[in-house]
């Protein structure tokens, strides 16, 4: 059966005298970084340009009627706070007022080269603040930092409705649900259920340095650097409508191909493939202050790549087979060596780094089940002292 599949909208080989409308299920969009930015640009575009992929897929779910809806950016209440005019919210312009939601400019400027024109263009957006504004949500898509999920959600709980998706598409996403569903997320309230599932996004996406600084810019701005695709965590026992609606909108936005599923690679295989990835490039990269091309050619990436990848394959092993030599030949030949890694990037700006969701990770579930991680286990050790001593220097 076509997944799109809907009874509803045929009768007898007719279509219903009566003409009805349906709204998909907004998404939220948890996280307004360069791929959030993204995310909400291309789904908003989609809204206004019904392409034959969007009008193919709407007539396999129900009919013309069905229409994508406005997607909505949740942010921290200070990102409001910088880009949202005070008197979008309050009735008077002093600095202490409060904004909750409203209305932002987001521009893109398009470089994938799947994509025939390079060009910027901007959509208008809702965004919301994660802790004080109201209303439910159905379906929402995390694309924060990896050691911000968890908070993030928390901080949105209560909108939640019972059998919200929560799809993970943050980086460490193994390590995160793991932490997601340890947390009390699913059990405020105690009889709502929720449906969190694994998600992995090849889209790249930055912020480029010259509209980071929101202060002096009441707008958001990135730069959608290559195009992708995207996989969700599906489970044959539980179809959710929320997430087939959800795919509708990603594939009007052209942010999810159909059928390209390359074979039957599931996606925790590309998932632990991605972290195998990551736990080479991002701290090397650091440790070398350097491009993802210079790591790959250095000395050091060499004699490490594989022993590196081989640990991450180990710890995988009990739930799936991760060939260690495929993952190197990826690094070698599908990193963009330009490139600089976002564990590079956040060192650079002073943020926290997503090492405990990466290296970090692969350690600790790695001596849960008795397997040896030394290498992953001394980068992890690394990435902390160096964190450590920068503290100490701040104080």
């Amino acid at each position: 059966m076509n997944r799109y599949h809907s009874s509803s909208a045929v009768n007898d080989g007719t279509r219903n005298s009566e003409t009805r409308s349906r709204c998909l299920p907004p998404v939220h969009i948890l996280g307004a970084g360069a791929l959030g930015t993204v995310f909400a640009h291309r789904i908003a575009k989609a809204r206004k340009s019904k392409t034959p992929q969007y009008q193919s897929r709407v007539h396999e779910q129900d009919d013309h009627h069905t229409r994508i809806c406005e997607p909505r950016l949740l942010a921290r209440p200070t990102t409001l706070d910088r880009i949202l005019p005070t008197s979008i919210n309050a009735e008077d312009d002093s600095p202490s007022a409060s904004r909750s939601c409203g209305t932002v400019p987001v521009s893109v400027h398009n470089k994938s080269e799947s994509e025939h024109s390079i060009h910027e263009s901007t959509e208008h957006i809702s965004i919301e603040a994660t802790s004080t504004c109201e209303g439910q949500i159905e379906c929402c898509i995390v694309l924060t930092k990896a050691h911000d999920a968890v908070n993030a959600l928390l901080s949105i709980q209560h909108r939640l409705s019972d059998g919200a998706l929560i799809v993970l598409l943050c980086n460490g996403g193994l390590a995160v649900k793991e932490e997601v569903l340890s947390s009390n997320i699913l059990g405020q309230p105690e009889k709502r259920r929720l449906d969190v599932r694994l998600g992995m996004t090849t889209h790249g996406a930055y912020i480029e340095s010259k509209s980071a600084d929101l202060t002096t810019c009441r707008r958001l701005h990135a730069v959608f650097a290559g195009a992708g695709n995207i996989w969700i965590e599906e489970y044959e026992e539980h179809q959710s409508q929320v997430l087939q609606d959800l795919l509708i909108t990603l594939e009007a936005a052209k942010l999810k191909t159909v059928g390209e599923e390359d074979g039957t690679e599931s996606i925790y295989c590309r998932l632990w493939t991605k972290l195998a990835v990551n736990c080479f490039i991002n701290p090397n990269s650091v440790l070398l202050d350097c491009t993802n091309g210079e790591v790959i050619s250095s000395d050091a990436g060499s004699e490490s790549m594989l022993a590196i990848c081989q640990e991450v394959a180990d710890v995988a092993a009990p739930e799936v087979k991760v060939d260690p030599a495929k993952v190197c030949e990826i690094i070698r030949n599908d990193i963009p060596r330009d490139n600089f890694s976002s564990m590079l990037q956040d060192i650079r700006h002073g943020r926290q780094t997503e090492i405990e969701y990466l290296n970090g990770w692969v350690a600790r579930r790695g001596a849960a089940l008795g397997i040896n991680t030394p290498l992953n286990a001394f980068l992890a050790g690394i990435m902390r002292s160096r964190r450590n001593l920068h503290a100490a220097h701040a104080e």
